[in-house]
């Protein structure tokens, strides 16, 4: 995942690496990077169908670094700066080479294609170990393509790989990254295994090397093998082999490499799939959800509430949760360590929360499968004691880190918006979401100022920002007169096909607005409830 501007460090590894005793597969203090400022050096637009962005001779440490952005990589013409952080990388075993590049492309959060990087090195006896840190400051492995010592360059992947490049990389250079890694990430490494001369290929987990004997030890979980500890052996540079370390081949596979983190799309950490194989998968099926900032039957006053929580997963992570509040579903994702946060929009009276839990499926793209959890045969409820709606608006989509606006245009003419969240007669948007999957609330209470029998309050979206990831489906519930015998509920749903962060006046139109309801409010009947 790009994160904006997104650090990347080169750590060194030597060819013939510190002998340690195998250690038990738990995690490790890992390499530390102290940032500092940023600072850019080259800029420009790279269009759709790609480009590259290159820094000569600036007497900057980044000099003669190239990024290469093939077509489809950015879904549209972005301003892409280069530059380098100057802050300093602690790491646990290996030499830091006194950069961290920096790649900002905007709102740009994700690539579609994989970037290429091109960076050069001088001690060309040593392994070059690309990692790459992400917003929580933590460490993670990028895929090494190849090491050119004669051009004294090598080069990388971001956001994607290419399996034959990968197999340009000498069993040194292969084996040094997986070292190099498991010290300074204090993680397994994926280890991706192949035929050199015929099709078929297979993945395990490192989680360990002993190097005080040759030839070395790599500790792996094999899948194929489940409860039971196997190993991949190396044998490192010597008089014996001429000075260059190999690898000997593992059940039939001649081809030992690896994946870096920065090449897949994770859903779920190494360490907790290891965790999972340590436990031989017997863990229950269910997902455990325990909900902490609240209690079942608990009274509350105001209608927008934020659930925090943790799940603990079972066979299948759960990577997002819905909570639906009757017809009314929100979403919100779940982190690696299961911890939730979602916001949810009440009614007055007892509201029945149901929990549904998901985790990813193994068909590419953003697919969900629902998953089985402990709240299932739970009636768990929020009594709201709250002044009642004459008009409620609740707006949610299915796309997350986008940024979806709600407007309401009263007959006066006023507006809330995220930039204008309350009207003069007390209409209020609740807050703005921007992103994830919403939810953004409108409320108009009994004890506002109500425009009756005047045309009309009109609900309207516009999609501000895709933040990159394109179009999105959205719902939209709309409650009238709360709690009366005339109470209703109308839904409506639709798609945004794009976004456009400068159309953002109330009155916008075009195919990044959607007109969704117009509504005349009439007052109670006399005599009636």
């Amino acid at each position: 995942m790009w994160n904006g501007s997104m650090s990347f460090t080169v750590a060194t590894t030597l060819p013939t690496p510190t002998p340690t005793p195998i250690t038990n597969p738990t995690p490790a203090p890992g390499a530390v990077f102290i940032p500092a400022g940023n600072v850019p050096v080259a800029s420009q637009p790279i269009p759709a169908a790609g480009g590259t962005i290159s820094v000569g001779h600036t007497g900057t440490p980044i000099d003669g670094v190239s990024v290469t952005l093939p077509g489809g990589a950015l879904s549209a013409s972005t301003n892409v700066t280069l530059g380098y952080n100057t802050g300093n990388l602690i790491p646990i075993y290996g030499t830091y080479a006194g950069v961290a590049l920096t790649l900002n492309a905007g709102n740009v959060t994700q690539f579609n294609q994989p970037v290429s990087i091109t960076v050069p090195f001088t001690d060309t006896s040593m392994t070059p170990v690309p990692f790459y840190i992400d917003d929580t400051g933590q460490i993670h492995l990028m895929q090494l393509v190849n090491v050119d010592r004669t051009a004294r360059t090598f080069t990388l992947y971001y956001s994607g790989l290419v399996r034959d490049q990968r197999r340009m990389l000498s069993d040194q250079d292969r084996y040094n990254s997986i070292y190099g890694a498991l010290k300074n990430t204090g993680n397994p490494v994926l280890i991706y295994l192949a035929h050199s001369n015929r099709n078929g290929a297979h993945s395990v987990l490192a989680y360990d090397i002993n190097s005080l004997t040759s030839p070395y030890v790599i500790s792996i979980y094999n899948p194929n093998n489940p409860g039971q500890v196997k190993q991949i052996t190396y044998n490192p540079p010597s008089l014996f082999n001429l000075g260059v370390g190999n690898f000997y081949a593992y059940a039939g596979y001649d081809v030992i490499t690896y994946n870096g983190d920065g090449s897949l799309r994770l859903t779920e950490n190494y360490l907790s799939i290891l965790t999972d194989a340590d436990n031989h998968f017997n863990s229950s099926a269910n997902a455990v959800i325990t909900v902490r900032s609240h209690t079942n039957g608990q009274t509350v006053t105001d209608r927008n509430v934020t659930l925090t929580g943790n799940i603990t997963s079972g066979q299948v992570l759960v990577t997002r949760l819905k909570v639906l509040v009757g017809s009314t579903e929100f979403i919100t994702n779940v982190d690696n360590s299961g911890n939730f946060s979602i916001a949810i929009n009440l009614e007055n009276g007892v509201n029945h929360l149901t929990f549904v839990t998901q985790g990813n499926s193994e068909t590419p793209g953003e697919i969900y499968v629902n998953l089985p959890n402990n709240m299932m045969t739970t009636d768990f409820t929020l009594n709201l004691n709250s002044t009642a709606a004459v008009m409620l608006v609740t707006v949610t989509w299915n796309t997350n880190d986008t940024d979806v606006d709600t407007y309401v245009i009263d007959p006066t003419g006023d507006y809330s918006s995220y930039y204008h969240l309350v009207t003069a007669d007390g209409g209020r948007l609740d807050h703005d979401v921007t992103t994830g999957y919403g939810p953004e609330h409108w409320t108009l209470t009994y004890a506002n100022t109500i425009r009756y029998n005047q045309p009309s309050y009109k609900v309207r979206l516009h999609y501000y920002s895709d933040h990159g990831h394109g179009g999105t489906n959205y719902t939209v519930s709309i409650k009238l007169y709360e709690g009366t015998s005339r109470e209703q509920t109308s839904g409506f749903s639709g798609y945004l096909p794009v976004s456009s962060p400068g159309n953002n006046q109330p009155n916008g139109s075009g195919a990044d607005w959607a007109d969704i309801a117009s509504i005349t409010l009439v007052p109670t009947p006399a005599g009636a409830i």
